[in-house]
Protein backbone atom coordinates (compact mmCIF):
# COMPACT_ATOMS: atom_id res chain seq x y z
CA UNK A 1 0.00 0.00 0.00
CA UNK A 2 3.07 2.27 0.04
CA UNK A 3 4.58 1.34 -2.96
CA UNK A 4 7.56 -0.23 -4.07
CA UNK A 5 10.37 -0.57 -1.40
CA UNK A 6 14.24 0.10 -1.29
CA UNK A 7 16.33 -0.50 1.81
CA UNK A 8 18.33 3.00 2.79
CA UNK A 9 21.72 2.06 4.19
CA UNK A 10 23.14 4.24 6.58
CA UNK A 11 27.14 3.95 5.90
CA UNK A 12 28.02 7.47 7.84
CA UNK A 13 28.15 6.41 11.91
CA UNK A 14 29.14 3.08 13.18
CA UNK A 15 27.08 0.72 13.43
CA UNK A 16 25.99 0.80 10.53
CA UNK A 17 21.93 0.82 10.09
CA UNK A 18 19.42 -0.23 7.14
CA UNK A 19 15.82 0.36 7.27
CA UNK A 20 13.27 0.14 4.23
CA UNK A 21 11.59 3.40 2.44
CA UNK A 22 10.07 3.81 -0.72
CA UNK A 23 11.56 4.01 -3.71
CA UNK A 24 9.74 7.24 -3.80
CA UNK A 25 12.02 8.98 -1.54
CA UNK A 26 15.55 9.87 -2.85
CA UNK A 27 18.97 10.43 -0.61
CA UNK A 28 20.59 13.54 -0.66
CA UNK A 29 23.68 15.41 0.82
CA UNK A 30 22.46 17.93 3.58
CA UNK A 31 25.80 19.38 4.39
CA UNK A 32 25.89 18.53 7.87
CA UNK A 33 27.79 15.52 8.09
CA UNK A 34 28.47 13.75 9.75
CA UNK A 35 25.97 13.33 11.82
CA UNK A 36 22.82 14.17 9.90
CA UNK A 37 23.76 13.02 6.49
CA UNK A 38 21.89 10.01 6.24
CA UNK A 39 18.50 12.15 4.50
CA UNK A 40 15.58 10.90 1.54
CA UNK A 41 13.30 13.27 0.41
CA UNK A 42 10.21 12.65 -0.60
CA UNK A 43 9.40 13.25 -4.69
CA UNK A 44 6.57 12.13 -5.78
CA UNK A 45 6.26 14.00 -9.60
CA UNK A 46 7.32 16.81 -7.64
CA UNK A 47 4.17 18.21 -6.30
CA UNK A 48 3.90 21.82 -6.70
CA UNK A 49 2.16 22.52 -3.61
CA UNK A 50 5.02 20.64 -1.53
CA UNK A 51 7.98 21.91 -3.75
CA UNK A 52 10.51 23.09 -1.11
CA UNK A 53 8.60 21.77 1.78
CA UNK A 54 9.23 18.09 0.65
CA UNK A 55 8.81 15.25 3.11
CA UNK A 56 11.95 14.11 4.69
CA UNK A 57 13.08 11.10 6.54
CA UNK A 58 16.35 10.95 8.15
CA UNK A 59 18.28 9.10 11.55
CA UNK A 60 19.32 12.21 13.43
CA UNK A 61 20.83 12.59 17.34
CA UNK A 62 19.59 16.37 17.35
CA UNK A 63 18.60 17.74 20.69
CA UNK A 64 14.76 17.10 20.18
CA UNK A 65 15.26 13.28 19.59
CA UNK A 66 18.36 13.39 22.29
CA UNK A 67 16.27 14.82 24.83
CA UNK A 68 13.42 13.13 24.52
CA UNK A 69 15.25 9.29 24.41
CA UNK A 70 17.33 10.50 27.86
CA UNK A 71 14.43 11.63 29.53
CA UNK A 72 12.76 8.27 28.61
CA UNK A 73 14.80 6.02 29.81
CA UNK A 74 15.04 8.03 32.85
CA UNK A 75 11.26 8.83 33.56
CA UNK A 76 9.42 6.52 31.29
CA UNK A 77 8.24 9.76 29.35
CA UNK A 78 9.84 11.67 26.49
CA UNK A 79 10.64 15.50 27.11
CA UNK A 80 9.47 18.32 24.62
CA UNK A 81 7.33 16.55 22.29
CA UNK A 82 3.08 17.03 22.00
CA UNK A 83 2.42 13.26 21.99
CA UNK A 84 4.16 9.76 22.55
CA UNK A 85 3.32 6.02 23.03
CA UNK A 86 5.54 3.59 23.96
CA UNK A 87 6.14 0.73 20.93
CA UNK A 88 7.52 -2.30 21.00
CA UNK A 89 9.70 -2.38 17.67
CA UNK A 90 12.95 -3.67 17.78
CA UNK A 91 15.16 -0.97 19.06
CA UNK A 92 12.57 1.91 18.99
CA UNK A 93 11.87 3.15 22.86
CA UNK A 94 8.67 5.35 21.43
CA UNK A 95 7.14 7.15 18.75
CA UNK A 96 6.85 10.90 19.14
CA UNK A 97 5.21 14.42 17.41
CA UNK A 98 6.38 17.36 18.33
CA UNK A 99 3.97 20.04 15.85
CA UNK A 100 6.22 22.86 16.24
CA UNK A 101 9.78 21.55 14.34
CA UNK A 102 11.56 24.71 12.89
CA UNK A 103 8.03 25.59 11.58
CA UNK A 104 7.59 22.29 10.23
CA UNK A 105 5.89 19.25 11.97
CA UNK A 106 8.07 16.19 13.20
CA UNK A 107 7.17 12.35 13.90
CA UNK A 108 9.75 10.35 15.44
CA UNK A 109 10.95 7.16 17.13
CA UNK A 110 13.34 7.31 19.47
CA UNK A 111 15.79 4.89 19.52
CA UNK A 112 19.82 4.28 21.01
CA UNK A 113 21.70 3.47 18.31
CA UNK A 114 24.94 1.00 18.81
CA UNK A 115 25.30 -0.60 22.41
CA UNK A 116 27.20 -0.43 25.39
CA UNK A 117 28.15 -3.98 25.67
CA UNK A 118 29.64 -3.70 21.90
CA UNK A 119 30.86 -0.35 21.17
CA UNK A 120 31.37 0.70 24.85
CA UNK A 121 28.63 3.26 24.11
CA UNK A 122 25.18 3.84 23.09
CA UNK A 123 23.83 7.27 21.28
CA UNK A 124 19.84 8.82 21.74
CA UNK A 125 18.81 9.01 17.98
CA UNK A 126 15.57 9.85 16.28
CA UNK A 127 14.12 7.96 13.31
CA UNK A 128 12.15 10.78 11.92
CA UNK A 129 10.00 11.98 9.28
CA UNK A 130 9.64 16.05 8.98
CA UNK A 131 7.00 17.27 6.70
CA UNK A 132 4.91 20.67 6.28
CA UNK A 133 2.15 21.64 8.69
CA UNK A 134 0.15 21.94 5.45
CA UNK A 135 -0.31 18.35 5.47
CA UNK A 136 -1.64 17.57 9.14
CA UNK A 137 -4.95 15.62 9.13
CA UNK A 138 -4.49 14.83 5.70
CA UNK A 139 -4.28 11.75 3.77
CA UNK A 140 -0.60 12.27 2.56
CA UNK A 141 0.47 13.35 6.87
CA UNK A 142 -1.32 9.43 7.15
CA UNK A 143 1.26 7.98 4.50
CA UNK A 144 3.86 9.40 5.55
CA UNK A 145 3.67 7.71 8.99
CA UNK A 146 2.68 4.70 7.77
CA UNK A 147 5.94 4.97 5.83
CA UNK A 148 8.44 6.24 9.49
CA UNK A 149 6.63 3.13 10.86
CA UNK A 150 7.77 0.66 8.30
CA UNK A 151 10.84 2.00 8.74
CA UNK A 152 11.31 1.46 12.43
CA UNK A 153 10.10 -1.82 12.09
CA UNK A 154 12.69 -2.68 9.49
CA UNK A 155 15.48 -0.53 11.08
CA UNK A 156 19.06 -2.93 11.60
CA UNK A 157 21.95 -2.26 12.78
CA UNK A 158 25.44 -4.27 11.85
Amino acid sequence: PIGTMKTAVNEYAEPVSKFEIPESFTEFNSHAEPEMCHLYMYDDGDDEDLNLNKPVICITPEDYAYTAVESFLKTGTPSGVDRFEPVNCGKMLFKAKKNDYYGRVIYFYGFQRGSEEKQGFADYMGLSMVYCRDVVGTPLEEKLIKILDHAAQTYTED
